[in-house]
Parts: structure tokens; C-alpha cells; sequence
């Protein structure tokens, strides 16, 4: 290694001669190709490399260019940490070191959990492990949750599992980790409990601390709020920290979830529905229907100018799948559609056109929603306006719901309702806190999309985008997506001031260089 270091010129890369020393070994003929060994940072690299893309590393294996370790050595590394449901030791021991390996800041091991869940396919397996056998497949939610089972039912029994509950960790910086996956059929609000206070456990015991809890808005994730907080609106959706009574965690409703219910309330809403016990939406007087979008829509296409640009039947007229893509709700209930409702208006007669008011009005709230928890820029002061606009969001969503002239059908349902004054008072609460603590936060990385990613990863690697794993598929692809991606999400919420003025100036800089190279390129 000194020799390559004294033959080899200055200013290159770091690690090149470790590179080169163990292509030199390795190029032995006298040595068994089951005899070579590999530096701990070509395999960590190799490793990157091979579970982002296996093809792609075997090609490159392949080509003769290079010599790299081989597939077999290399899933033997992956698989060094085993992945099964509950709380595994050597995970949380590899968390700790990645963050440690990317100088990760206290304020970094600072962030929230994100719980969702995902179906899998049912599949029950068992495996010899040592000198026993162990059954894989089968419902597992955590010591404590099979002894209630257990206890509660008068008996052990097994029951496939259906679903996977998946917590993950995000840091305020960007680090992020699956932190637990438990095997369920359907977890109750009491399972969730459970296996949240364990995760915090811990991640205390690994120095890391949670100040926000995330989830959508399904029946047992709501039931869980009301467990965890006896009033949650004169509370803030915040809570006790049972391991540290100095600390505050709030409970936030993924904002995502919550504008796809309040999409799915309207495409419910209809006309025809007045006369019955159906959901018919009414505003200030003025109902607010499916209809008025869909010949908004219509006016979008006859206009000639297109004013939504995004705007396709698929965001209005809603299928099963289709209801459950954030994105089409999001297009329905930004600004664009505000525009392109209020040219509408103004292309009706007057009275035609009063018709609409309240759709307009509620459009208005909405997109300034969309709009604020897209925006990436931190919120670094309590004066900022995009907190005075989110109040106002949830005074106009409060004064709606305490209209004494509407009945229940005259509303958005109280479930929606629910997840609205979560996501906001949650969000609201958790930035009144961060700010005043000289911290800042980021609205647009305040949502649910790293686990979600994660899931796609998880069908990519098992048989396809479209085929949901087993759970002997889940654990050991947990080591596969951990690996193959970044630890460190560009999604971060920026740590103090100093940070956030740091990262304007490297964008600047970042800036003023890419305008130097266009200028070189034009001469």
C-alpha cells in the first residue's frame, strides 16, 4: 500500500489504492477463487451497487474491466443482519452505526416515527434455524401483543398473516431507517400502542428521540389517537413522552391521506342525493356538488385553452384504484382547480354562477393546504404567514362543522373531520414547539411518502411492481432496500438558522456554478 501510495500521483481519489492493491491480490492465478478476500469497503460498495440493480452489477462483473466479489458472497453480507418481525437488536445496532458513519447530529437523531400498512401475500413456511424450527407466515405483533392473544383467547394459536405494519424513522435531516415491521392480520389501535412505545424504547436506548407520530386515517389508526390522548383537540393531538416527561410528541395525520378524504367526500356529494340520507354538501347556503367539477371539466377541454394543464378524467371521474392516488386528489384541490372554477363562473350567468360560490370557497382553503405542505421552505419564525393561513384553514373547517342548520349528511364526515384537525393542530402544535426551540421545519416533508416508497421497493424486489411480498419475503428485502438507497433522504427539515442560511448559500453557489458551464458551453 506505501509503494502505490509513493508510485501514484497527487490529488487522487481517497480509496483508489485500495482498489488497486486488491485487484493485485486478487489477480493470482495461484490463489483459489474461493481464497480471495475483499477490503470491508469494496464489499459495502459492491453491495450498494448489486441490491440497486443485480443485472447491472453481474454485467459489469461480467465485462472483464474489473475483478469484484462474487453474487453469492455478496447476499451473504446482506442477509448478516436477519430481518423478522419485532424489534431485532442487530438492526438497531446498524442504525446507530450508519448514523454515527454519517455524522449524524443530535438534532438529526431527533425526527418522527411514519407507521403504515402494506397486504402481503399469505404464506406460511418453516425453516431450521440451529437446532430448531421456526414457522414464518404466521401473525406476529411483539411478545407482549401474541401474550394478550394468547391470554384473551384461552389458547396458542396461528393465524397467517395479511398485512405488514411497518414503522420507520425520519430524521430532521434526512436520515431515515425501517426501524420494525410486524406480521398482522388486522392490527387494533391496542396492537398499534404497543408496538409504538417499544419503538420509542428503542430508539432511546440508541440515543434517538421522536417528536411527531404519523399515520392516515384508517378506523384503527383514529381509535389509536383517542388511546394515546384522552381530548385530543384541547391537547393539540399532543402527548406525554412516557420515557422523558419533559417531552412533548404530537400526532399528525399524513396531510396526503387527509386531502384524498376530503377529494372522496366530494366525489360522494351529487345532486340527486338532496331528498335522501346520502352526503350532500352544503356551504354558506350553497351545496357543493360532483357536478360542479365535472363541468368544470368539461369547460377545461371546450375553452380551447387549457387552464388545468394536469386535469384528465381520471382525476374526476373515480374508479377504485383511482381513489387511492394521492396525487389525482391533490391536482383536484390545488390552486389550478381554483383558477379554472372561477373562470367557469365567470363564463355562466349570474345567478348560474352563484351556484358555485362555496365550491370556490372550499377550493380556496384547500389549495392554500396543497399549497403550504408542498412549499420546502423551512418555517424558521411563529410569525410566519403560512402558520396564520393553516389556522385560518381550521377556523373555516371548525365553523362549517358548528353550522346549526346542516345535519351530518350536510357535511364532510366527522372521521374527515377527525383526520383535518390532526393534521393541522398536529402540524401547527410540532412547529410551535421546534421553532421555539431555535429549530426549524420543513411543511413539504411532512407526509408519509418514504414509507410508501418503500413499499414499491419492497414489490420491485420480491416478483414484481405488482405482486406483494410474503413475509420470508419482507425481512431479508428490508436489508435489500436499506442498502440499495440513500440513508439520507433529501426530504429533511433543515436543523437551526445557521443551517437553513448555509443551504441557501451552497443553492447559490450550486447556482452561480451551473450558469459558468452553460456560458463555457455557448463559447
Amino acid at each position: 500500500m506505501e509503494i502505490l501510495c509513493e508510485v501514484m500521483p497527487n490529488g487522487i481519489p481517497e480509496y483508489l489504492p485500495i482498489l488497486i492493491q486488491s485487484q493485485i491480490q486478487n489477480c493470482d492465478t495461484t490463489l483459489d477463487i474461493h481464497q480471495r478476500r475483499w477490503h470491508p469497503l469494496i464489499i459495502s460498495v459492491c453491495l450498494s451497487l448489486y441490491c440497486r440493480s443485480p443485472s447491472a452489477y453481474q454485467d459489469l462483473r461480467n465485462s472483464g474491466i474489473i475483478l469484484l466479489p462474487a453474487k453469492s458472497t455478496l447476499i451473504e453480507y446482506k442477509n448478516s443482519v436477519k430481518q423478522k418481525p419485532g424489534i431485532q437488536n442487530e438492526n438497531m445496532e446498524w442504525m446507530h452505526q450508519e448514523a454515527s458513519k454519517k455524522n449524524i447530529s443530535d438534532f438529526g437523531r431527533t425526527g418522527g416515527l411514519i407507521i403504515d400498512e402494506m397486504t402481503i401475500q399469505e404464506d406460511l413456511q418453516i425453516q431450521r434455524k440451529d437446532d430448531a424450527w421456526e414457522v414464518i407466515g404466521a401473525e406476529d405483533m411483539g411478545n407482549t401483543n401474541n401474550a394478550i392473544i394468547t391470554i384473551v383467547s384461552g389458547k396458542k394459536q396461528i393465524k397467517l398473516a395479511t398485512t405488514i405494519v411497518q414503522i420507520m424513522f425520519h430524521g430532521n435531516t434526512g436520515f431515515r431507517w425501517p426501524v420494525v415491521f410486524h406480521s398482522s392480520t388486522t392490527a387494533n389501535s391496542h396492537q398499534l400502542y404497543n408496538i409504538i412505545w417499544e419503538s420509542i424504547s428503542a430508539l432511546d436506548e440508541k440515543d434517538f428521540k421522536i417528536d411527531y407520530i404519523m399515520f392516515d386515517g384508517a378506523a384503527a389508526n383514529r381509535s389509536l389517537t383517542h388511546l394515546m390522548c384522552d381530548n385530543p383537540k384541547m391537547s393539540e393531538y399532543t402527548i406525554i413522552d412516557v420515557f422523558d416527561n419533559n417531552h412533548t410528541i404530537n400526532i399528525i395525520q399524513d396531510i396526503k391521506h387527509v386531502l384524498k378524504k376530503i377529494r372522496n367526500n366530494l366525489e360522494a356529494s351529487r345532486s340527486s342525493n338532496a331528498n335522501s340520507n346520502k352526503r350532500h354538501l352544503i356551504l354558506n347556503s350553497y351545496p357543493v356538488l360532483l357536478e360542479h367539477f365535472e363541468n368544470t371539466f368539461i369547460f377545461n377541454y371546450q375553452s380551447g385553452l387549457r387552464i388545468h394543464k394536469r386535469l384528465t378524467k381520471e382525476h374526476i371521474f373515480l374508479t377504485g384504484p383511482t381513489k387511492m392516488r394521492n396525487k389525482l386528489a391533490t391536482d383536484t384541490l390545488n390552486k389550478d382547480m381554483l383558477y379554472l372554477m372561477q373562470a367557469y363562473k365567470s363564463s355562466l350567468e349570474e345567478k348560474q354562477g352563484e351556484a358555485l360560490n362555496s365550491t370556490i370557497d372550499l377550493l380556496s382553503q384547500t389549495s392554500e393546504m396543497v399549497d403550504i405542505f408542498m412549499d420546502s421552505r423551512p418555517i424558521i419564525s411563529q410569525c410566519d404567514q403560512r402558520l396564520n393561513k393553516l389556522q385560518t384553514i381550521l377556523t373555516f373547517f371548525h365553523a362549517w362543522e358548528n353550522d346549526p342548520s346542516l345535519n351530518k349528511c350536510n357535511l364532510i364526515t366527522r372521521e374527515t373531520r377527525e383526520d383535518i384537525d390532526s393534521a393541522l393542530m398536529g402540524f401547527l402544535s410540532l412547529c410551535k414547539r421546534c421553532v421555539s426551540e431555535g429549530h426549524c421545519l420543513t411543511p413539504a416533508y411532512m407526509n408519509s411518502d418514504l414509507v410508501e416508497n418503500h413499499f414499491c421497493q419492497q414489490r420491485g424486489i420480491g416478483n414484481g411492481l405488482n405482486t406483494n411480498p410474503t413475509v420470508q419475503q419482507y425481512g431479508p428485502s428490508n436489508d435489500a432496500v436499506t442498502l440499495g438507497q440513500k440513508t439520507l433522504s433529501g426530504k429533511c427539515n433543515t436543523g437551526g438558522k445557521a443551517t437553513f442560511y448555509e443551504a441557501v448559500k451552497h443553492k447559490k453557489s450550486k447556482r452561480s456554478r451551473s450558469t459558468s458551464k452553460s456560458a463555457l458551453r455557448r463559447l
